[in-house]
């Protein structure tokens, strides 16, 4: 419950609308029923290794990330995913990892670690919407999401969007 609470505030559990059609703007759109890929997985790994305190290779966290389901083409606009968990479990020894990766058109860095930070927030706090909410603009983890604060120098918003949607967002087709 208190996860579906972080994701009232973040916009992780709707998709990235990108209409096909030259000059339309991209959108972040929930629908009822959207909802995000979420893997729960086993491992044999060494836990001890790879929470001790030392530099190791990242590769060794690879297979505890999930990856971002395929976006969709639906008939005029590519549907893409924002956000993917894993839960990896690691029998007897009681502990898990909690991986994920989100589309970086929609979070970068910060807002990632702000959603961290509310998600961890909102565990440790007893239920209540508007408390919790109160909460998280104190501890400042709520996002930011006005498109009105943001200048458009020389149409970089079209080049990017592009950019995020050829290399980020492969497809299938759903006839619709």
């Amino acid at each position: 419950m208190f996860s579906i609470l972080t994701l009232a505030q973040f916009l992780h559990s709707g998709k990235i609308i990108h209409p096909t059609a030259p000059g339309n703007k991209p959108l972040i759109r929930y629908q009822s029923g959207d909802s995000l890929s979420f893997l729960v997985s086993e491992s044999s790994a060494d836990f001890s290794h790879l929470t001790e305190s030392q530099p190791r290779p990242c590769d060794e966290f690879y297979a505890f990330t999930p990856g971002l389901p395929p976006a969709t083409r639906l008939e005029d606009s590519v549907s893409c995913p924002i956000l993917a968990l894993q839960v990896t479990l690691f029998p007897g020894q009681g502990l898990c990892i909690i991986g994920f990766v989100t589309h970086h058109a929609v979070a970068d860095a910060s807002k990632i670690m702000s959603f961290i930070r509310a998600w961890a927030l909102i565990n440790s706090s007893k239920p209540g919407g508007d408390v919790i909410r109160d909460r998280l603009a104190q501890a400042n983890c709520l996002p930011f999401y006005d498109r009105q604060n943001m200048t458009n120098v020389n149409g970089l918003d079209s080049i990017y969007w592009d950019l995020i949607v050829e290399l980020s967002c492969t497809t299938r087709y759903t006839g619709i």
